[in-house]
């Protein structure tokens, strides 16, 4: 006799492995444009995965810190080490780190890279928000209006993950037409994108109701991190537009 065995995945794990497909077809497709090898793409990627898990729990720990200093215990960190939750950031700027490294290994130019990779983040976005909601996780705050979730059947919450799905599928679609429009040399598609996302995180985290983000008086880990990487946007940008003018006063 077999017994019964009941598999639970979550929608959460669902949504972001459809993203991943979805990330890895559209890289695909764009690897000749960017004259990149279909085995340099899977070493990328796999090195990336690997600094995106240890940066997202990594963040997570971070922003729970709040959290643990009113009751800390050893036992309760260990707990949130090996059983806590990820942080998007966290995972996005290990990304970003596994590329700078494989870069410098292979002695490759890392921006052409960030460049080719860069719209895929939000497209993954898109569905790794819907799982959010599917899942029950980073809800909105109570609101007379949008969706109960199932922990708290009786209070509706703001969509927040809703509007984040639709506000990076936005993003992805504004990359697209950014590429478009420019030349190959002069892209900043990274720099494009996490401004960007930068101020939507920033506005949204004002609408979500979930403390485990990590809360630092009136601001979240991730409005801090959106404000530390839409000044670095801005203050690269004003440079690069230094060094251009510069330029143009030599010719």
């Amino acid at each position: 006799m077999v017994p019964f065995i009941s598999i639970v995945i979550p929608s959460y794990i669902i949504f972001s492995t459809i993203g991943a497909v979805f990330s890895i077809i559209f890289l695909f497709f764009r690897m000749e444009r960017f004259k990149i090898k279909f085995s340099s793409l899977i070493i990328y990627c796999i090195i990336s995965m690997v600094f995106l898990v240890i940066c997202s729990r990594l963040v997570f720990l971070i922003g729970i810190i709040p959290t643990l200093a009113k009751s800390f215990s050893f036992s309760k960190l260990l707990f949130y080490v090996f059983n806590g939750g990820i942080v998007f950031y966290g995972g996005m700027l290990g990304v970003l780190l596994g590329i700078k490294v494989t870069a410098k290994i292979r002695k490759e130019n890392a921006s052409n890279f960030y460049n080719f990779a860069a719209p895929a983040i939000p497209l993954f976005h898109v569905f790794g928000r819907l799982g959010c909601f599917f899942g029950g996780c980073c809800y909105g705050k109570p609101a007379s209006w949008g969706f109960a979730m199932a922990s708290d059947p009786k209070i509706l919450r703001v969509p927040v993950q809703l509007i984040e799905s639709g506000c990076n599928l936005l993003i992805f679609a504004a990359l697209m037409i950014y590429e478009k429009r420019t030349e190959m040399g002069n892209r900043h598609t990274l720099r494009a994108y996490l401004t960007m996302y930068a101020v939507c995180r920033f506005i949204l985290e004002f609408f979500r109701g979930d403390s485990e983000r990590g809360l630092w008086g009136p601001l979240s880990t991730s409005q801090i991190i959106s404000a530390i990487i839409l000044i670095c946007c801005i203050v690269s940008f004003t440079k690069g537009k230094n060094t251009e003018e510069m330029g143009d006063m030599n010719d």
